[in-house]
């Protein structure tokens, strides 16, 4: 069986906005770009960097970031790509009930500027919406925006009210106006019965998990023709280094395994700052080679594909 390695770092913005008021010579002087420039010269780390467009204090968007470092973007294409996420950090499960056009609007908007900053190529056929769950409507929009795969929500639906009071009052709100909206539903599940969550119509019940964890070919979903998975995944973010080792040994049975981080963790000022950012993806990436896994883009998972 061959086995492939993926790495994507969620909820990205600041780098960029560093490269712009910074400006220095090259983009691995930053120091995140030079972390991940020195795991990919060590392990061939392959990287997504999935964006927001918005700063979460509203202060930078990326139509402000520069395009002095196009060409230097364009030539690590082999290892770098850049995809969409969301407009802004919050609020949680942003596409909930979004329509067609909302995400339209988010995705081209990020794009444009990807486009602009760094060059078409640079930008990935694979997406990580922001929370994961999204609409029929935001579904199709994003394949007609030239997405052909996807990540999605997993477990079985339980009743409403019966998990209403582990959500907040705006959660709840999301979820009782989708009676009231032209959209595909947003619906409550829960996993082999651990912790609940929101699945909207990019979902798996434990059934479609079961079957296609950590398989390289995904689901095709008939109506829109989107593809999509729930990833055999370690979120570096919430596991300490002196526990990834049984995750990462329980990984190596799959076809396809992503490493996942999000970006805000590797800054001091992050109330949950986490100083071993890079030692932990060097580690678990390292790990995985060494186990037989061969390291692609997320955008060659598309090509992957049958």
């Amino acid at each position: 069986m061959k086995q492939y390695l993926t790495y994507f770092v969620d909820d990205t913005i600041r780098f960029l906005e560093n490269l712009t008021k910074n400006k220095p010579a090259s983009i691995f002087d930053d120091p995140y770009l030079k972390a991940h420039k020195e795991l990919h010269d060590k392990y061939n780390l392959k990287v997504q960097f999935n964006l927001f467009y918005q700063t979460i204090d509203k202060t930078w968007d990326l139509s402000m970031m520069t395009d002095e470092y196009k060409e230097e973007f364009l030539a690590n294409k082999d290892w770098i790509r850049f995809g969409w996420h969301a407009r802004h950090e919050l609020p949680d499960w942003p596409y909930l009930n979004a329509t067609y056009d909302e995400v339209m609007k988010d995705y081209s908007d990020i794009e444009r500027e990807v486009i602009r900053f760094a060059g078409k190529e640079m930008l990935t056929r694979s997406a990580i919406a922001h929370w994961v769950a999204m609409t029929k409507e935001g579904m199709q929009a994003l394949r007609d925006k030239g997405i052909e795969n996807m990540s999605c929500t997993m477990g079985d639906p339980v009743d409403y009210p019966e998990a209403r009071s582990v959500f907040s009052t705006e959660h709840n709100f999301k979820l009782d106006a989708n009676k009231n909206l032209p959209v595909s539903k947003a619906f409550v599940c829960t996993r082999n019965g651990s912790s609940f969550t929101f699945g909207n119509f990019n979902h798996l019940k434990n059934e479609g998990v079961d079957k296609y964890l950590g398989k390289l070919q995904m689901y095709v979903e008939p109506e829109t023709g989107m593809r999509y998975n729930r990833f055999a995944c370690i979120l570096l973010n919430s596991t300490k280094l002196c526990d990834c080792d049984p995750i990462l040994e329980n990984l190596k049975k799959y076809e396809h395994v992503c490493l996942a981080m999000h970006e805000q963790y590797f800054y001091e000022d992050y109330f949950a700052y986490e100083p071993d950012f890079a030692e932990k993806v060097g580690y678990s990436w390292k790990k995985m080679l060494d186990a037989g896994f061969e390291p692609i883009l997320m955008d060659e998972l598309c090509d992957l594909q049958k």
